[in-house]
C-alpha cells in the first residue's frame, strides 16, 4: 500500500509539473523586459503622483494630501529560475530615485509655519498644473534606491514588495499606489478623482 501511495503521489507531481509548463504561454523574460520598457517610458515624463497620509491631527478630515513631481528611473533588474510550482520564476527590478518636489507651497493648512498640504484630494488635485507650487530643487540629488520584488504566478508578473534598501522598510508612496497597502501613515488613495488621477501609475506597471 505504501508502495501503491508513493507512486501516485510521483505520478501527481509528474503531472502537475506537466500541467504548469503546459500553462505556462507567457515568455517571462521577455515579459519582465516589456514591463521595464513601459515604466522606463512613463518616469521619462516626470509623472506625478497624488499621496495621503493619515493620523494628521491638524487636518478636519484626518487625512493631508499633497501631490509630488517624481524623479525615478530603471537602475537594472533581474529573472530568477525556481522551483516552486506556483511561482516558476521571481524577479526584481531596481530604481533610483532622486529628490523630488512636491506642491507643499500652495497648500492650504499649516503647522506653524510648516506648510502641510490639502485636507481633500480634490483642493490638492487643484494646485496640480500650477507651476509655481513646484519650487525648482537646487539642493544636489540624493538617490534612495528602490527595489521592487515580482512573482511570476498564472503568466503574469505580480509585484510582491516595494522596499527602500538604504532603509530596509516599504516604501510608503509606491507601496499605497502600486500594492494598495498602508505604510505607516500613508494610505492607498480612494476617492474616484484622486484614483483617476494616479491611474497613469498602475497602468505602467501592469
Amino acid at each position: 500500500m505504501k508502495i501503491q501511495n508513493s507512486m501516485l503521489l510521483s505520478a501527481a507531481l509528474v503531472a502537475g509539473h506537466m500541467a504548469a509548463a503546459h500553462a505556462q504561454t507567457v515568455d517571462p523574460v521577455a515579459s519582465m523586459e516589456e514591463k521595464v520598457a513601459r515604466l522606463d517610458a512613463f518616469f521619462a515624463t516626470k509623472p506625478k503622483l497624488l499621496y495621503k497620509f493619515v493620523n494628521q491631527d491638524y487636518s478636519p478630515t484626518g487625512a493631508s494630501y499633497k501631490i509630488k513631481r517624481m524623479r525615478i528611473k530603471t537602475a537594472g533588474y533581474d529573472v530568477v529560475k525556481t522551483d516552486s510550482l506556483v511561482s516558476p520564476y521571481t524577479a526584481y527590478i531596481m530604481l533610483d530615485q532622486t529628490t523630488t518636489t512636491s506642491n507643499d507651497p500652495c497648500g492650504k493648512m499649516r503647522i506653524s509655519s510648516i506648510v502641510a498640504g490639502w485636507a481633500t484630494s480634490t483642493e490638492a488635485l487643484a494646485f496640480q498644473d500650477k507651476e509655481e507650487c513646484f519650487p525648482l530643487q537646487t539642493a544636489a540629488d540624493y538617490v534612495d534606491p528602490v527595489r521592487l520584488d515580482f512573482a511570476f504566478q498564472k503568466n503574469q508578473w505580480v509585484l510582491k514588495r516595494v522596499t527602500r534598501i538604504e532603509h530596509a522598510m516599504p516604501d510608503g508612496l509606491l507601496s499605497a499606489v502600486w500594492l494598495d497597502v498602508q505604510s505607516d501613515n500613508a494610505v492607498p488613495v480612494t476617492d474616484p478623482d484622486g484614483q483617476l488621477f494616479n491611474s497613469p501609475w498602475k497602468a505602467a506597471l501592469q
